[in-house]
């Protein structure tokens, strides 16, 4: 829209674009981490995914007023500055989640119920699930360079994403492994 109007977004606003993107796409899989683990049997994942989902909507809340379908990103840039506070808020949330991965995996590789759910399942070998169509990303859980890459197709959100360290995403490829047998980490 923007180009069709011939409007210059401004450098911040396009890096505050971002930054509310990518918390939109970790609060994504937070959800969906969160409500796998629970069809799992692991309840206790599911509430300390929605723990950091709930940080990231008190910082939409923040800077847009709302907590969910914020209209913070508009024509020509953002609605507004970020509030005093938010950068505080946003460096802890980001020096904490880290540790929360780390814990979250502990969580689901040392589950009992898990592994008694996930042990033995999917005994297809690489080329089988390529047949089948399986995108590359899914045939094991662990990811070796140079098996099954396919190229990453993807734009850059903003022209700033570019310039930035921010979109590793634009020339890199998603590699797989071959699948074990029993295809768990568990």
């Amino acid at each position: 829209m923007e180009t069709l109007l011939g409007v210059e977004v401004p450098t911040r606003a396009q890096y505050l674009r971002v930054i509310h993107l990518e918390l939109n796409r970790i609060m994504s899989h937070l959800v969906w981490l969160g409500t796998s683990a629970l069809d799992l049997g692991a309840i206790s994942m599911f509430w300390y995914c929605f723990r950091e989902r709930e940080t990231i909507l008190d910082l939409f809340e923040m800077s847009s007023g709302q907590r969910m379908h914020t209209r913070y990103i508009q024509v020509g840039g953002v609605m507004e500055d970020i509030p005093r506070g938010f950068a505080a808020k946003l460096r802890k949330f980001l020096d904490d989640m880290p540790t929360r991965a780390d814990q979250y995996a502990d969580l689901l590789e040392k589950n009992q119920i898990v592994f008694e759910r996930l042990h033995g399942i999917c005994p297809l070998d690489e080329q089988t699930l390529l047949g089948l169509g399986s995108p590359g990303r899914c045939c094991a859980p662990r990811a070796t360079p140079g098996t099954c890459a396919r190229p990453l197709r993807t734009r850059a959100m903003t022209t700033s994403t570019s310039r930035s360290r921010l979109a590793p995403w634009a020339t890199t490829t998603i590699a797989t492994a071959s699948v074990t047998p029993s295809c768990t980490r568990v």
